[in-house]
């Protein structure tokens, strides 16, 4: 039987985990400017940084950091 921490299993799920934001969505809820999120953001999907609570640290397609909040994003992840 393999145990793992809370803590360090997160970490490995954190590691092969995407988000990308429920469609309902938009570029002023998100904090950005819509040409950005229509190319950067929507339906992309984003890589984890680091889960807090109740919101992720998220990188783009492009390197820059973002925050989004519980209830905005759907994690996906690979294939174990």
């Amino acid at each position: 039987m393999l145990i793992f921490s809370t803590n360090r299993l997160f970490y490995y799920i954190q590691q092969m985990a995407n988000l990308i934001l429920k469609s309902s969505i938009n570029n002023s809820q998100f904090g950005c400017k819509k040409h950005y999120f229509e190319n950067h953001i929507k339906g992309k999907p984003l890589h984890i940084v680091k889960s807090y609570s109740k919101m992720v640290c998220v990188e783009d397609d492009r390197g820059l950091n973002w925050t989004v909040l519980s209830g905005q994003y759907v994690i996906q992840t690979s294939s174990l």
